[in-house]
């Protein structure tokens, strides 16, 4: 039962997101801790990927908030592309962290096409800013909480204590209203209302429920890969931001129901977990799983189907 649970636990949207999407999986990678091969001949993942180019994202809009703000405004012109050798040099100091020889012609490569993706992305966001009736821009950067001050989620009595890290929130100029930006390097890994009402997508409602003290009005995902931004929750009376034929607009009572059902799956992820319930019945089986060739997951000849048939393609 959760009441067993350690004291000083504290838990990741990661991990319980894991166990949602598949209990076996969840066995091997976060109890078992079972590699894949392909973990130790990969020299750049796309996780490492995605670390770097958030990290460059947050130092380029601390570094130019005050230009952002006055084009978004429209009081001042702002050419990113004049900030591009500031996105490579920042490109080049991450690699080099990395301990990789950042001058070989794969790196440069790697590097130059990283910084085209930032670019591309950085003027779309700019260009979606801009055009908004009311003005929103960006006021900070991977919000932290439950690291330097405690944030749990309560239910039944019982506290659940969790960390993370929001990418970004954006403020209306106007208004005491916020929003919501988590990054994603594609949209592979995008979700939307019907996979949290599933259980399966636990990431922006957890970050809605830590911003308690503020009048969070969406939240949406900003897309390196193809520069757009996907609002896949927000407040139906917010009409200049999120349309009323988005699925993910909602009342404040409909935004209330789901957080109360994420809270309920949360405990039932943890119930099962510490009961040792680790089945082979995933809600989400992917075809990218590192561990479908040792799974014994009985929809195994689909996930293969689906493979042969994209490989086709």
């Amino acid at each position: 039962d959760i009441q067993n649970i350690h004291i000083d636990k504290v838990y990741s949207i990661s991990y319980l997101e894991s166990y949602a999407k598949c209990p076996y999986y969840f066995l091997l990678n976060n109890i078992l801790k079972v590699e894949s091969m392909d973990r130790y001949l990969l020299d750049y993942t796309p996780l490492d990927r995605g670390i770097i180019i958030h990290d460059v994202l947050k130092h380029y809009y601390h570094k130019y908030r005050m230009d952002i703000e006055n084009y978004v405004l429209g009081k001042k012109i702002f050419d990113v592309e004049n900030t591009r050798s500031y996105v490579l040099g920042k490109m080049g100091q991450a690699i080099k962290s990395m301990n990789i020889d950042n001058e070989s012609k794969i790196w440069k490569l790697r590097i130059e096409n990283s910084t085209d993706r930032i670019i591309d992305f950085i003027k779309a966001d700019l260009d979606r800013l801009s055009k908004l009736k009311k003005k929103a821009i960006p006021i900070d950067f991977e919000i932290e909480f439950g690291r330097r001050k405690p944030f749990n989620i309560e239910i039944d009595g019982f506290k659940i204590p969790f960390s993370g890290v929001i990418d970004r929130m954006d403020k209306y100029v106007d208004e005491d209203k916020y929003i919501l930006i988590d990054y994603k390097n594609s949209t592979y890994s995008v979700r939307d209302i019907d996979n949290m009402k599933d259980g399966v997508s636990l990431q922006l409602p957890i970050y809605i429920l830590s911003q308690e003290d503020k009048n969070i009005v969406a939240a949406m995902y900003g897309i390196i890969s193809n520069g757009k931004f996907e609002i896949k929750l927000g407040d139906i009376r917010e009409k200049h931001l999120i349309r009323g034929n988005n699925k993910g607009a909602i009342t404040k009572e409909e935004l209330e129901e789901l957080l109360d059902g994420v809270k309920i799956a949360i405990k039932a992820y943890l119930d099962s977990i510490y009961s040792g319930n680790f089945s082979i019945n995933p809600k989400e089986c992917s075809p990218y799983c590192i561990y479908k060739d040792i799974c014994r997951y009985n929809g195994d000849l689909e996930v293969r189907a689906w493979q042969i048939q994209n490989n086709k393609n």
